[in-house]
């Protein structure tokens, strides 16, 4: 293939503001035209929510904003798949849900992310219990995924499946071998180096988890990691204690190393992406956690926002990967704002 490698730049902007409309305020200032979206506050409460939590005002008011901005929606970020395997306890507060009920849960997921015109759809591996070994797991995982992943098939629905530390998917190999036994092209894969980085992993590994998952790339998110040299690694990662979140390239990883390979890789991922509607390519969503993260989400600021989302240009740039932001165009073309 002779194309260009290219991405198409997102942001979790919950990271930006916990109020909605300051959410798309900052996206647009920062010239990206699609959010993922993962929680907020659409109508002023004064509270914000998890999206799954959003009342159908709130998600009918969300939608309209993002309208009168000229905003899409990139991608989906709900919790599914970030609950226990099994009812057992671990001294962890993760919870169960049976996997029937469960699926109750996740076709709420994807009413939501069709409401809002989306077809990525990230999720998670399941928690094994805290101190086994997560391969012993993996054919619980496939049995559990298997439903969800059927109902993505049929809505025409990717579902990104992130690595994530303390899940099964705690790895770029595992993940790997999830994807190779749900044996489907709208199981993708999600690479985030600071959640293999957090786990005192160093960057040849890291790396290395790039390499394992990259046939089954489906998008990537931009968030770096440093490790504490002093750190003793206990074999599980306390997210609520996770502090070292720098700009992108500027943590433990090898990101020129990483993004060199991704690079190679983009033409190939967005022909398959494309097999699969998905016509605006390999997306890059930028989740700094500048300012601290956690289980279910972090926060960085407008200010970290934007410090992040240069550095990934810088690197973006110096790796030949191509990306658009908003031009005057673009802006002439859209309508003025009035929330």
């Amino acid at each position: 293939m002779n194309e260009s490698p290219r991405v198409t730049l997102s942001m979790f902007s919950d990271e930006i503001a916990a109020g909605f409309e300051s959410q798309l305020v900052g996206a647009l200032s920062q010239r990206v035209p699609r959010i993922s979206i993962r929680s907020g506050d659409p109508c002023r409460t004064g509270k914000s929510n998890n999206i799954m939590r959003w009342t159908r005002h709130e998600v009918e008011v969300a939608k309209r904003m993002l309208d009168d901005a000229g905003m899409q929606v990139a991608e989906f970020g709900g919790p599914i798949g970030k609950v226990k395997l099994e009812d057992v306890e671990d001294g962890t507060k993760n919870v169960y849900v049976a996997p029937d009920k469960y699926l109750g849960t996740v076709d709420k997921a994807l009413d939501l992310t069709e409401f809002f015109g989306c077809k990525r759809f990230r999720g998670f591996t399941f928690y094994h219990p805290k101190g086994k070994n997560p391969d012993d797991y993996v054919p619980q995982v496939v049995d559990r995924l298997g439903p969800i992943v059927d109902r993505c098939v049929r809505r025409k629905i990717v579902y990104g499946a992130e690595v994530e530390a303390n899940l099964v998917g705690d790895s770029g190999q595992r993940l790997a071998r999830i994807a190779q036994q749900l044996e489907t092209a709208w199981f993708r894969l999600v690479f985030d180096p600071a959640n293999l980085t957090c786990q005192n992993l160093p960057a040849e590994t890291v790396l290395q988890n790039y390499l394992a998952m990259r046939q089954r790339i489906g998008w990537f998110h931009a968030k770096e990691y440093r490790v504490d040299p002093a750190l003793q690694w206990k074999g599980h990662v306390d997210e609520e204690m996770l502090r070292n979140f720098v700009p992108f390239g500027e943590g433990s990883s090898d990101i020129p190393t990483i993004l060199a390979a991704f690079a190679e890789d983009l033409p190939r991922l967005t022909a398959e992406l494309a097999e699969l509607g998905i016509e605006d390519g390999v997306l890059l969503t930028e989740e700094p956690h500048e300012k601290g993260g956690g289980q279910f989400g972090g926060y960085s600021g407008p200010e970290g926002m934007g410090v992040h989302l240069a550095a990934t240009r810088r690197h973006l740039i110096a790796a030949g990967i191509e990306y658009s932001l908003l031009e005057e165009a673009d802006v002439k073309a859209r309508r003025a704002i009035r929330f």
